[in-house]
C-alpha cells in the first residue's frame, strides 16, 4: 500500500487520492518531490553516514544533518564511532545494527522534510524507547 502514494504502482481498480486529487492527474515527478517514503526495509547507500543522511536534501548543511540525526536518536551513536559522520557504511555493513541503520534512514527522511511522509513500520529494529524518541519528531507531535 505504501508504494501506491508515490505511484510506484497504480491500483488495478479504483483510484488513490491525495487531498481529494486523483494521483493519476498529478505529474509523477512533482508527486515524488512532495513525498518521502520511509519503508520498513532500510535503504542504505554505499557512502558515509553523512552522505546517507544528506542525500535526503542535497545541499544540506552539516548543522542540518546533525539536527536530523539528533531528532532521529542517531547523533549519540554516530558521534561515538571513530570517524563519526564520516564513517563509511553500506547495506551489508556489520558496523551498525539494524536499528542504527534504520535511524540513519529516519534522519534522511527528517532532513528531506517533504510535505507528505509515508511511514511503513519505520520503527522496525528499534527498541521501545528509541521508537518513542523518533516518532515524536517524525510526526511533529513533540513526544518526549
Amino acid at each position: 500500500m505504501s508504494k501506491l502514494l508515490p505511484r510506484f504502482y497504480d491500483p488495478a481498480e479504483g483510484s488513490v487520492r491525495l487531498d481529494g486529487v486523483p494521483l493519476d492527474a498529478v505529474p509523477v515527478t512533482f508527486l515524488r518531490e512532495q513525498i518521502t517514503l520511509l519503508p520498513q526495509e532500510t535503504l542504505i547507500l554505499h557512502d558515509t553516514i553523512r552522505g546517507n543522511i544528506a542525500c535526503g536534501r542535497p545541499g544540506a548543511t552539516d548543522e542540518e544533518v546533525v539536527r536530523a540525526a539528533t531528532d532521529a536518536a542517531a547523533h549519540t551513536f554516530i558521534s561515538a564511532l571513530p570517524d563519526g559522520y564520516d564513517t563509511p557504511i553500506d547495506p551489508g555493513t556489520a558496523r551498525l545494527s539494524g536499528g542504527q541503520l534504520q535511524r540513519v534512514a529516519i534522519a534522511r527522511a527528517m532532513l528531506r522534510d517533504a510535505p507528505v511522509l509515508v511511514l511503513d513500520e519505520p520503527t522496525t529494529g528499534l527498541d521501545a524507547l528509541a521508537a518513542r524518541r523518533v516518532i515524536g519528531p517524525l510526526c511533529g507531535a513533540g513526544f518526549p
